[in-house]
């Protein structure tokens, strides 16, 4: 509790005052260095790092607590590259002299899960629109990683929806190869946990400033809260994220089985709050006066980062038709 309540004070000290930044693509350099000193200057820096190489030392839990905290402000979505910034990849922070670098610069590490081995190219990326190393991980291939000069050599970024860009590579690129182990899949299970802890953030929000909205709007000379057909959209997203939250925590104790799952489940379930919270507000929740719109389309993208959602859930219905073929098996 006490990290989620220093988390909650940091979002309404540092990026509520912001907001007004999301309509800024990209985010302002000076604001963005802005918002990384006080990252650094309040403790929220290298989270997973342990206390003794320089950072945070919290445990998935905690980190995870203040991902979902962030995510409560649209530049928890739209600033990703913020959040990251001092983080370093397990299999990197064997490197002390890159751990030492991230450190003291911020420098921001973009972290990619690969479907097909990096030799295999092309592979499309979305990256930040600041960024300093790529780290692209495959099961069975390991990882790569590449500085941005290496990565952007002789290629340009595309420019896509809110802060990110359409990289492609073509799988030839040069740059320092780990090999693979369990603590690099360990690695992008958490990192997806933390996709799921801030999807869920992002919800919350949707859900919270529905409530006193539903009770202040009237039509028809009765308030939208003893609308049925409201009292539903409400309770739906209510539920969904209840459901959200129990798989998180199964995550929490076992990464590898649950991670992309708990990912996979509350993103979709923070898409669907997010609509249902536009449907409330009518008109007014298209336009960039509220922040839903910025929520639904950078939700979207979190359907791809580490792990495509059709990926997943194709790997879960070869795994759950393998269980039940033996289990009917005579």
């Amino acid at each position: 509790m006490e990290i989620r309540q220093a988390a909650q004070e940091w979002v309404r000290r540092i990026l509520a005052p912001r907001e007004d930044l999301r309509w800024e693509h990209p985010l302002p350099e000076a604001a963005a260095k802005e918002i990384l000193a006080l990252k650094k200057e309040s403790g929220f820096w290298a989270l997973s790092l342990p206390e003794g190489e320089g950072g945070a030392g919290l445990s998935l839990e905690e980190e995870a607590a203040f991902w979902e905290e962030a995510h409560t402000s649209p530049l928890g979505l739209y600033g990703r590259s913020l959040l990251l910034a001092g983080e370093v990849p397990f299999p990197l922070q064997k490197d002390l002299s890159f751990v030492r670098e991230t450190l003291k610069e911020g420098r921001r590490t973009v972290t990619w899960l690969l479907s097909r081995p990096f030799q295999e190219g092309p592979h499309p990326v979305l990256v930040p629109s600041r960024w300093d190393w790529l780290f692209l991980w495959h099961p069975a291939e390991g990882g790569v990683l590449l500085s941005k000069e290496g990565a952007l050599l002789g290629k340009k970024l595309e420019p896509t929806m809110g802060s990110s860009f359409l990289l492609e590579l073509r799988g030839d690129e040069q740059g320092d190869t780990f090999p693979p182990r369990e603590e690099g899949d360990l690695w992008v299970a958490r990192q997806q946990i933390l996709l799921a802890a801030g999807a869920l953030g992002a919800a919350r929000r949707s859900l919270l400033e529905s409530l006193p909205y539903t009770q202040t709007r009237q039509t028809f000379k009765a308030p939208l809260s003893q609308r049925q057909a409201i009292q539903w959209l409400l309770a739906a997203s209510a539920k969904e994220m209840e459901t959200a939250r129990a798989l998180l925590g199964q995550a929490f104790r076992d990464p590898l089985s649950y991670g992309s799952l708990a990912k996979a489940w509350a993103v979709d379930v923070a898409l669907r709050a997010v609509d249902r919270t536009i449907q409330i507000f009518g008109g007014s929740g298209y336009t960039k006066e509220l922040p839903y719109e910025e929520y639904w389309r950078e939700l979207r993208l979190y359907r791809h980062l580490l792990g495509d959602h059709q990926e997943v859930l194709k790997a879960l219905g070869q795994k759950e038709k393998a269980s039940l073929l033996k289990e009917a098996k005579p």
